[in-house]
């Protein structure tokens, strides 16, 4: 066939040679489709299947569907490769090319015969290979945001402790006023309206300008210094470049939460200094302790420090919180670098 095409390249010529393989080939793409449309799936189904028993058990019937599989997609390309050869035989050579049907020997059919199968292989083993990277490349993408949901679900479930626990600590404190009848507690109150505004109905967005928060830790400090009054010392300093840089809500409120709740209640000393220089964040907090809390030696118990350490570890990539136990006072650094920041 390809001698007389090429001895006389005529339209006629090839458009038999055109249809000749337009028939080989629609063999090739019904093994092809039923592989990868049919077997594979069908196997993707069974491992996925068998992996709810135990590990033994998974190992033997994994082995039975692999080679099951196996055996059904050897058969499958066996039987497309004698479709070929049957097609050339009886099709191709006798009604196509106007040919005597070829009288062959045992031998000289298994060659052809091997030949069509080594014709047939690179092309359904590419297909193979196409998909399995397709599937991969799927299953990755499908992981992935099967992680990033989880971790957005907790992310939820964190911010959503830290409300209840400023809540909590913040009217213990308004109820104290209200039991001794200070004229601050109205004050006290319209300070907790303006925070709890904040968190309802700013810290949506995945972050904030800087400014906001500090503004944030502003209202708080006015809150307490209600009350505790003459029994509050507080230093606040603040250094910042850029206060439109954005920072996740609610990450810094609960370190100020913990120096308040953990300090020297008839004596309360507090320090608290705010850095931001090129988008690097240095935020410490110190406050003074009492003798029972510093001889029983301060830790991360509570919600406030493990909260915001996981929330660190979903949200940014460089940071790093430093918490320094002392014998009279205990103080955390966090440094943050803002543009590490993995959701942006």
């Amino acid at each position: 066939m390809s001698t007389s095409f090429s001895s006389n390249p005529t339209w006629d010529a090839f458009l038999r040679v055109l249809l000749s393989q337009i028939l080989i080939y629609s063999i090739k793409i019904f093994v092809v489709y039923y592989t990868l449309y049919s077997i594979i799936p069908r196997w993707s189904r069974s491992q996925a299947t068998n992996s709810a028993g135990s590990f033994s058990d998974y190992i033997i019937s994994n082995r039975k569907s692999i080679l099951r599989y196996l055996f059904e997609f050897i058969f499958v390309l066996l039987l497309g490769t004698l479709l070929i050869r049957v097609l050339t035989h009886t099709v191709i050579w006798v009604h196509i090319f106007g040919e005597e049907h070829p009288r062959y020997g045992f031998s000289s059919l298994l060659a052809r015969y091997i030949y069509s199968l080594f014709d047939i292989i690179p092309v359904v083993f590419s297909a193979i290979a196409i998909k399995l990277v397709l599937l991969r490349v799927n299953y990755l993408k499908q992981e992935s945001r099967l992680v990033q949901e989880k971790l957005n679900t907790e992310l939820l479930y964190l911010k959503a402790q830290t409300n209840p626990h400023f809540l909590f600590n913040t009217l213990n404190g308004i109820y104290a006023l209200s039991r001794k009848q200070d004229p601050n507690t109205s004050n006290a109150i319209m300070h907790l309206s303006k925070i709890l505004r904040y968190m309802l109905y700013q810290t949506s967005p995945p972050t904030n300008p800087i400014r906001d928060e500090l503004q944030l830790i502003k209202d708080y400090i006015a809150l307490q210094k209600i009350r505790f009054q003459e029994h509050l010392t507080i230093q606040y300093k603040e250094a910042i470049d850029h206060d439109t840089a954005g920072i996740s809500p609610l990450l810094l409120i609960p370190l100020i939460e913990n120096a308040f709740k953990h300090s020297h209640g008839l004596d309360t000393q507090i320090e608290i200094n705010a850095a931001l220089h090129d988008k690097k964040l240095v935020f410490s907090v110190r406050n003074n302790l009492s003798e029972n809390m510093a001889s029983d030696g301060l830790t991360e118990k509570g919600i406030g420090l493990s909260n915001i350490r996981r929330q660190l570890a979903i949200l940014y990539k460089s940071y790093n919180l430093e918490v320094i136990p002392r014998d009279t006072d205990f103080e955390v650094i966090l440094t943050i670098d803002l543009n590490s920041f993995l959701y942006a």
